[in-house]
């Protein structure tokens, strides 16, 4: 991720950890997401489909199924992965909402709109 113009979040559910990193590059903005688990562990992103639509996803480490549609990425994963997701769209984004579903806990939060970049 760049420098500036980053937003983060950490979600946990017992012993497993998600780490999201999210900022904007050109007309898209990518999420980075990192699953560090002892279980199989879900991660869900959702967004407005008319400001932004799933576009690539990488994965490296273990493979993960990873499910695209309007408005939503799902990531579930065995253990532990690192996951790059391109979302296209509106310049002036919203909220990309953030659910982690392992260890029969639910864990929510908010990846807020990215902050400014320094100029």
């Amino acid at each position: 991720p760049p420098s500036s113009g980053i937003v983060r979040l950490t979600l946990e559910a017992g012993e497993t950890r998600v780490e999201a990193v999210a900022w904007r590059a050109g007309k898209a903005r990518l999420v980075a997401v990192l699953i560090r688990a002892g279980a199989p562990a879900e991660v869900e992103l959702r967004f407005g489909a008319g400001e932004l639509s799933p576009g690539a996803v990488r994965q490296v480490g273990r493979a993960g199924r990873i499910s695209l549609e309007p408005g939503r990425v799902s990531i579930r994963g065995e253990s532990r992965g690192e996951y790059a997701v391109e979302l296209k769209g509106a310049v002036e984004s919203t909220a990309i909402q953030v659910t982690l579903r392992a260890n029969g806990i639910t864990s929510h939060g908010e990846l807020p709109p990215e902050e400014p970049a320094i100029q």
